[in-house]
Protein backbone atom coordinates (compact mmCIF):
# COMPACT_ATOMS: atom_id res chain seq x y z
CA UNK A 1 0.00 0.00 0.00
CA UNK A 2 1.24 3.31 -1.13
CA UNK A 3 -0.13 7.14 -0.04
CA UNK A 4 -2.25 7.13 -3.26
CA UNK A 5 -4.03 3.87 -1.90
CA UNK A 6 -4.07 5.67 1.61
CA UNK A 7 -5.88 8.82 -0.43
CA UNK A 8 -8.40 6.41 -2.00
CA UNK A 9 -9.37 5.00 1.04
CA UNK A 10 -9.80 8.38 3.25
CA UNK A 11 -11.98 10.17 0.27
CA UNK A 12 -14.02 7.09 -0.06
CA UNK A 13 -14.91 6.50 3.71
CA UNK A 14 -15.41 10.54 3.34
CA UNK A 15 -17.89 10.30 0.60
CA UNK A 16 -19.16 7.01 1.86
CA UNK A 17 -20.43 8.84 5.18
CA UNK A 18 -21.46 12.01 2.92
CA UNK A 19 -19.13 13.97 4.51
CA UNK A 20 -17.47 17.24 3.00
CA UNK A 21 -13.69 17.85 3.33
CA UNK A 22 -14.73 21.20 5.64
CA UNK A 23 -16.60 18.45 7.91
CA UNK A 24 -13.80 16.72 8.36
CA UNK A 25 -11.72 19.72 9.16
CA UNK A 26 -13.67 21.64 10.72
CA UNK A 27 -14.19 18.77 13.25
CA UNK A 28 -10.75 17.77 14.03
CA UNK A 29 -9.52 21.56 13.65
CA UNK A 30 -7.34 21.66 10.83
CA UNK A 31 -7.68 23.70 7.28
CA UNK A 32 -9.97 21.79 4.81
CA UNK A 33 -6.81 22.56 2.34
CA UNK A 34 -4.73 20.02 4.39
CA UNK A 35 -7.56 17.08 3.79
CA UNK A 36 -7.79 18.23 0.19
CA UNK A 37 -3.83 17.97 -0.57
CA UNK A 38 -4.49 14.26 1.17
CA UNK A 39 -7.27 13.38 -0.90
CA UNK A 40 -5.26 14.28 -3.94
CA UNK A 41 -1.73 12.71 -2.50
CA UNK A 42 -0.28 16.80 -3.36
CA UNK A 43 1.20 16.69 0.31
CA UNK A 44 5.04 15.97 1.11
CA UNK A 45 4.98 15.38 4.98
CA UNK A 46 1.85 15.06 7.25
CA UNK A 47 2.31 14.13 10.92
CA UNK A 48 1.49 10.47 11.97
CA UNK A 49 -0.61 11.66 14.63
CA UNK A 50 -2.77 13.70 12.02
CA UNK A 51 -3.15 10.92 10.09
CA UNK A 52 -4.14 8.53 13.30
CA UNK A 53 -7.00 11.65 13.79
CA UNK A 54 -8.45 11.56 10.24
CA UNK A 55 -8.62 7.44 10.21
CA UNK A 56 -10.54 7.49 13.87
CA UNK A 57 -12.70 10.13 12.79
CA UNK A 58 -13.81 8.02 9.22
CA UNK A 59 -14.10 5.15 11.06
CA UNK A 60 -10.56 3.44 9.34
CA UNK A 61 -8.19 1.13 10.85
CA UNK A 62 -4.56 1.10 10.39
CA UNK A 63 -3.24 -2.49 10.59
CA UNK A 64 0.79 -3.36 10.39
CA UNK A 65 2.11 -6.13 8.51
CA UNK A 66 5.55 -7.53 7.47
CA UNK A 67 6.58 -6.80 4.17
CA UNK A 68 8.20 -10.18 2.70
CA UNK A 69 11.85 -9.73 1.53
CA UNK A 70 11.82 -6.50 3.33
CA UNK A 71 14.34 -5.35 5.91
CA UNK A 72 13.71 -6.23 9.20
CA UNK A 73 13.50 -3.02 12.48
CA UNK A 74 17.45 -4.47 13.44
CA UNK A 75 18.94 -4.67 10.15
CA UNK A 76 18.39 -0.94 9.96
CA UNK A 77 19.47 0.08 13.04
CA UNK A 78 22.49 -1.93 12.32
CA UNK A 79 23.04 -0.41 8.84
CA UNK A 80 22.21 3.15 10.26
CA UNK A 81 24.71 2.44 12.98
CA UNK A 82 27.38 1.57 10.65
CA UNK A 83 27.33 4.38 8.88
CA UNK A 84 28.44 6.59 11.83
Amino acid sequence: MNFSDISEEIRNARKQKKLSQADIADALGFDQSLISRIESGNIDEIGFRKMLLIFDFLGLDLQLRPVSGGYTFEEIQNDNQAMR
